[in-house]
């Protein structure tokens, strides 16, 4: 897939997570800290799914086009 194309899924895949995290957001109650208590619910664990999804695709990506990163690597 050409960079463009790839950038575009992503930006794309961005939006659709940050939907979701924010539409658990709006269930969510403030604290009065400055966070938001949500419950686990189904829609909480699929946003949370769909982060580390991208997360993982994103720096797939970057892997891709710049080589491995030992800092993004989990197992260090």
């Amino acid at each position: 897939m050409e960079f463009e194309a790839e950038l575009e899924v992503l930006r794309r895949r961005a939006i659709e997570v940050d939907a979701a995290a924010r539409a658990v957001h709006l269930q969510g109650v403030s604290d009065g800290e400055g966070y938001v208590i949500v419950r686990d619910t189904q829609e909480f664990r699929d946003a949370i799914a769909g982060l580390d999804a991208f997360r993982a695709d994103l720096i797939g990506f970057v892997e891709r086009r710049l080589g491995p990163d030992p800092a993004l690597d989990p197992r260090h």
